[in-house]
């Protein structure tokens, strides 16, 4: 199993994902950011990214379980 440590978090006006629109179109207003660890705010790393309209972000999931229970 491999392991994993976060380089960034997300932050947004939701305490949690239930309620969370699932059509972004509908909330306008809604604005989130992205936090990165310190070892991994390099500016470098970012040059450009203003010239595109979307980004992807691929996540893991840090709480989830197995269904045979294990992390």
């Amino acid at each position: 199993m491999s392991e994993f440590s976060p380089i960034a978090y997300l932050h947004s006006d939701f305490p949690e994902k239930f309620g969370l629109p699932r059509q972004s179109g509908l909330v306008n207003s809604l604005r989130s950011y992205i936090v990165f660890e310190p070892q991994y705010r390099v500016r470098e790393a970012f040059r450009g990214l203003e010239e595109y309209s979307h980004i992807w972000i691929l996540w893991e999931f840090s709480e989830s379980e197995r269904k045979d229970g294990k992390s």
